[in-house]
C-alpha cells in the first residue's frame, strides 16, 4: 500500500488513528487541551506522540526557537529509530532523499558496449553496400535496360531509411539467467524502498503536526503557505512553514526591525552557566533564526582579508563568481566562530588571551569554524574563576550588624566540634542552639526597653534586676570565651600548624564571640543609665 493510503488524516481532519482524535483542539479536546495559553513554561506542553512528550513546537513563548531546534532533533532521532534511515536521513539533512533506480553491473555494461560496437561495424558495412547498389540501380533506371530497376531502387531506399532509424534506437541489454534474476531482485527492492519512504513521509508529517501546539497551528493557518503544506504531506514542507512562523518571518513585519532584533539577540547572548554543548546548540539556533530571514554578516573588510590569504595581491572584486561565493561563506563562518568564542564564559579567558597573543606575534591560530571552536572550548586549559565570597565571618557580622550570616567552611569543620553544643560539623557561630539564644537575647532587649518606658518612676528594684541579668549574661559570655581559648591552646599541635584557612577559621570564632559581648554592652548602654552601663562595661 502506498504512503497516501496509510496517512493518518489529512489537512484539518485531525487524523483518525486514535491518538490524534480531536486534533483540532475544539472543546478542550485533543491537542487543544495540552495548551493552556501563552502563560506557563514550555515544559508543561505535550504533543500527541507520547514518546516525544514535552518536545513540541510552540509559538509566542520565550525560548520557542531553542525549543524548536531541540524538538526537531528529537523527532529525527525518534523517526530514525522506528522507521529507518531513509526518512531519518531526509529529516536530518533537510533535503529530499532521491532513491536511484537499479543499474546493471559493470560486466553487463562492458558486454553491452562490445555489442554496440559490433552493431555499428555491421551497420557501416551494410550502408556501404547499399549505397553501391543504389548507384548501380540508378544507372540502370537512367539507361532503361532493366525494367525491374525502379522497383528494386525503391525497396533499397526503404532499407536504407529503416537502417538509419534503427541506428537511432538504443540497443536493448541482453542478460543471462543469473543476471536477469539479480536485476529483478534489485528492482523489487527499489520499488519497496521507494514505496516505504513515501509512506514514512506521511507518517512523519502526522507526527510533526501532532507536536505543534494549537496556538502555532492557528497562526500557520493564516499563512498563504498553509494549504500547500497541509496538502503535500511532505514533512520538510511543513517544517519550513513551522520555522517561518516561529521565527516570526511574516510578510507584514518591517524588515529593518526584524534584522535589528535578530542582531541584538545574537550579540546580547552569552554562555554564562551553559555547558559548552548547550552554548554551541543555542548559539547556532540564533544563527539559524537570522539565516531564516536572510540576515548575513559579510563585511567588506572580512571578505578582503579572506581573499588576500590565498594571494596578497588578490582582491575580492577580482575573483570569479564561484570564488566570491566561497569567500563569502568562509568569511561569515569565521566571523561567527569569533563571536562564538568571544561571548563564551570567563572560564575560557586563557584561550582568548593566548589566541590574541599568538595573532599579535604573527601566528593566526583562531579557529575557522564553529565546530573547531567548540573543540577548543572543550580541550583547552580553563581559567580559574574566583567566586566573590566574604572572607571572614567577623566581616560578615560587622557588615550585617548582627550574627554572622555567611556560610562556613564545611570541609574544615567536618571533623571539629562546636563548643556550644559539642556536635561536629559546624562552628559555634552557626550553632542552631546559639541562634535560639540570640533570639532570647532579642526578646530580653525588647522586654527591657518596654520596661524602661513604662517604669521610669520605679527605677530601683527593676533596674537592679536588669543589671543582675546583664551581669550574668556577661559572665557567661566571658566564660565561653575563656573556654574557647583553652580549647585552642590544648588542640593538637598539627592543627596549630595548619594552613591559613584553618587559622582564619579559629580567628573567626573568637571574633564572633567578642562581637557578641560588644553587642550586649551596647544593649546595656541603650537601655540603662549611661553611668551604670559604662561602669559595668569597664
Amino acid at each position: 500500500m502506498s504512503g497516501r493510503g496509510e496517512r493518518q488524516g489529512r489537512g484539518n481532519r485531525g487524523g483518525r488513528d486514535g491518538n490524534s482524535r480531536g486534533g483540532r483542539g475544539r472543546g478542550g479536546r485533543g491537542r487543544g487541551n495540552s495548551y493552556s495559553g501563552l502563560s506557563g513554561a514550555l515544559a508543561k506542553h505535550k504533543g500527541l506522540c507520547a514518546a516525544l512528550g514535552i518536545h513540541v513546537f510552540d509559538y509566542g513563548q520565550k525560548g520557542a526557537a531553542d525549543q524548536m531546534r531541540t524538538t526537531w532533533e528529537k523527532i529525527v532521532h525518534h523517526v530514525g529509530t522506528i522507521y529507518g534511515h531513509d526518512i531519518s536521513n531526509e529529516l536530518q539533512n533537510k533535503k529530499t532523499v532521491i532513491i536511484d533506480e537499479p543499474k546493471h553491473t559493470q560486466d553487463v555494461l562492458d558486454k553491452h558496449a562490445a555489442k554496440e560496437v559490433r552493431r555499428q561495424t555491421q551497420q557501416t558495412r551494410l550502408d556501404q553496400a547499399r549505397l553501391l547498389q543504389k548507384t548501380q540501380l540508378e544507372a540502370e533506371v537512367d539507361a532503361g535496360t532493366n525494367t525491374d530497376a525502379p522497383m528494386l531502387l525503391a525497396i533499397l531506399d526503404n532499407e536504407i531509411d529503416e537502417a538509419i532509424y534503427q541506428a537511432t534506437l538504443a540497443l536493448p541489454i541482453k542478460l543471462d539467467d543469473m543476471e536477469q534474476t539479480h536485476h529483478y531482485n534489485e528492482w523489487r527492492t527499489y520499488r519497496e524502498r521507494a514505496s516505504r519512504l513515501e509512506k514514512q513521509r506521511g507518517q512523519a508529517f502526522s507526527m510533526i503536526r501532532g507536536q505543534c501546539m494549537q496556538v502555532l497551528l492557528d497562526k500557520m493557518k493564516h499563512d498563504v503557505d498553509w494549504i500547500p503544506a497541509s496538502e503535500s504531506y511532505d514533512p520538510l514542507t511543513l517544517l519550513k512553514l513551522i520555522e517561518k512562523t516561529i521565527l516570526a518571518q511574516t510578510e507584514d513585519q518591517y524588515p529593518y526591525a526584524t534584522v535589528y532584533e535578530q542582531e541584538c539577540t545574537l550579540y546580547s547572548f552569552n554562555q554564562n552557566t551553559l555547558t559548552n554543548e548547550q552554548w554551541y546548540e543555542r548559539f547556532n539556533t540564533r544563527i539559524d533564526v537570522g539565516s531564516a530571514i536572510g540576515v548575513t554578516r559579510q563585511h567588506k573588510i572580512l571578505l578582503e582579508h579572506v581573499a588576500s590569504e590565498a594571494s596578497p595581491s588578490t582582491t575580492f572584486d577580482a575573483m570569479t563568481p564561484a570564488e566570491q561565493l566561497e569567500t563569502r561563506n568562509k568569511a561569515e563562518e569565521r566571523y561567527l566562530s569569533y563571536v562564538f568564542l568571544r561571548q563564551s564564559g570567563k572560564q575560557h579567558n586563557k584561550l582568548k588571551v593566548d589566541l590574541q597573543n599568538d595573532f599579535t606575534t604573527g601566528d593566526d591560530r583562531y579557529p575557522k569554524n564553529r565546530q573547531s571552536t567548540l573543540h577548543l572550548l572543550d580541550k583547552y586549559t580553563k581559567s580559574v574563576i574566583v567566586s566573590p565570597t566574604t572572607s571572614t565571618e567577623g566581616t560578615s557580622f560587622a557588615q550585617k550588624g548582627g550574627r554572622a550570616q555567611n556560610t562556613f567552611d564545611k570541609k574544615f569543620w567536618r571533623d571539629k566540634e562546636c563548643y556550644n553544643c559539642n556536635k561536629k560539623g559546624h562552628p559555634s557561630s552557626h550553632c542552631p542552639k546559639k541562634n535560639n539564644k540570640v533570639d532570647d537575647d532579642k526578646s530580653f532587649s525588647t522586654k527591657t526597653s518596654k520596661s524602661s518606658k513604662t517604669s521610669k518612676s520605679s527605677k530601683g528594684s527593676n533596674k537592679a534586676k536588669s543589671i543582675n541579668a546583664a551581669q550574668k549574661k556577661l559572665k557567661k559570655s566571658f566564660a565561653t570565651l575563656t573556654s574557647r581559648i583553652d580549647e585552642l591552646e590544648n588542640e593538637d599541635p598539627d592543627l596549630s600548624n595548619s594552613d591559613d584557612d584553618e587559622e582564619v577559621s579559629h580567628f573567626q570564632t573568637g571574633t564572633t564571640t567578642a562581637f557578641q559581648m560588644m553587642q550586649t554592652a551596647t544593649i546595656l548602654q541603650q537601655d540603662f543609665e549611661p553611668r551604670n552601663a559604662d561602669i559595668l562595661f569597664k
